[in-house]
Formats: C-alpha cells, sequence, structure tokens
C-alpha cells in the first residue's frame, strides 16, 4: 500500500521531492489509492485505523507502548517495558506475539537472537495512540529503566563474550540507549537517572568505538549533576 502511495505521487512531486518526504509522516495523511479501492485501503492512517478497531484492548496498549523503542526489540524487552499498570506479564506476552501475526509487529529471524521492530509508520500511529493515554508520562521511565538493566547486563556479558558475539547481542540497542539518555536529561526526565544511565552506558560506547560520543555525554552529565541541589557523589 506504501509503495501504490508513492507512486501515484511520482508525476506530481517528482523523485526528488517524493524523496525528501519519505522520512515524515506523509503517507500517514495523504490521500492516493485508486478510487475504485475500499476506503480503508486509501490511506495508510485508514489502514492503520481499520487495523487498530480489530485489535483487543490488551493489544492496543502493547503496541501503544512499543512505540517507545526507537530500533529493534526482543520479547523480553517488550514485555519488560509493556507489562505495567495491569497489564501482566503473560498478557504482554500473548499481545506482542498476536501483533506479530497480525503484522503490526515485524520480526528478524536472521540472527541468533530474534528480534522484533515497528515500521516507521505503524511506530508514528502508535505513538500518537500513546500520546493521549495516561502511559505517556511514563513510558520513557519504564523504557530508560530497561535500558539501564541492558547496559549493566551488557557490561558483564563482555568478560564472557567473544567481541563478534557481544556485537550481535547488543549493538542493535544503540539507538534506544541514546533515546533512554536523551530523554533523561530532557525537562521531563531525571537528572539523577539521567547520570546513573550515562555512568553505565560508558562501557557500552566504548566497545562500540563511539568513544567521543559517550566522553562527551560524560561531561554533559558531569556538569548536568554538579548543578542539581543534592550531590550525588557516588554517581560522580
Amino acid at each position: 500500500l506504501a509503495i501504490e502511495l508513492a507512486a501515484a505521487r511520482v508525476e506530481l512531486l517528482g523523485f526528488h521531492e517524493l524523496a525528501s518526504r519519505l522520512d515524515n509522516q506523509f503517507f500517514l495523511i495523504a490521500s492516493g489509492g485508486r478510487r475504485t479501492t475500499v476506503p480503508r485501503q486509501q490511506t495508510l492512517r485508514a489502514a492503520l485505523d481499520w487495523s487498530y478497531e480489530l485489535l483487543s484492548v490488551p493489544e492496543q496498549l502493547v503496541l501503544q507502548r512499543l512505540s517507545v523503542f526507537n530500533a529493534a526489540f526482543t520479547v523480553e524487552s517488550a514485555v519488560v517495558v509493556a507489562a505495567r499498570r495491569g497489564l501482566s506479564e503473560q498478557d504482554a506476552l500473548e499481545a506482542v506475539m498476536n501483533l506479530a501475526d497480525k503484522s503490526l509487529v515485524t520480526t528478524d529471524i536472521s540472527e541468533n537472537t530474534v528480534r522484533h521492530r515497528l515500521l516507521h509508520t505503524t511506530r508514528a500511529y502508535a505513538f500518537a495512540k500513546l500520546s493521549k493515554t495516561d502511559d505517556c508520562g511514563d513510558i520513557y521511565s519504564w523504557h530508560a529503566d530497561y535500558v539501564g538493566k541492558l547496559l549493566r547486563r551488557g557490561e558483564a556479558d563482555w568478560e564472557a563474550m567473544t567481541r563478534s558475539e557481544w556485537l550481535a547481542t547488543y549493538e542493535y540497542a544503540i539507538d534506544d540507549v541514546r533515546a533512554a539518555l536523551d530523554w533523561a536529561f530532557s525537562p521531563d526526565g531525571n537528572a539523577i537517572l539521567a547520570a546513573d544511565l550515562t555512568a553505565a552506558s560508558v562501557p557500552f560506547g566504548y566497545q562500540l568505538g563511539l568513544i567521543e560520543e559517550f566522553r562527551d555525554r560524560v561531561k554533559f552529565a558531569l556538569a548536568w549533576v554538579s548543578a542539581i541541589p543534592m550531590r550525588q557523589p557516588l554517581v560522580e
């Protein structure tokens, strides 16, 4: 459907203008399918609305909460973040599996660890739904808590794995590490959590060869922590 919607606009926008719009939400709202198609196939938003309304309440909640992930995620990480506020781990697990069966979650089995992700348009749609819920204020905190645990596990596993094994297991998470750090240092974040995440992220960044990036993050964290009223010597 996305390809058909794009192809219908080549003559109107040209290739360069069309390409420049692929990174935004243009095709969530744009109309351009065949006029003879059913309404739900004329725009991506209509298609997603139709699919979303067919989901159970737990599936809708989990889809919304999964939109916090910036990159791929495992079933384990999906359950850790999504099984909150009255949703059990079993409910979250079943919802993730059902979403995968319904192609709202894509699955990559090319690596030893099976990973999942939301396509860009699906993630944008789900996040718009999330932003209207009570979860929105807490989802970043849940995500950051998960990232912190992932970073500590990654540091411990470095001693037990070869470099190639470690990269295959953890490298995918870099975008979520960055996202968690950026949120934690934002006005809505938590300065102590942010500094703690930064400290935990240093070995992770080092193993990925991102020395300059994480050195800058350390400098920023030190300046931030030194400015808060309640000093944290251990974190510093």
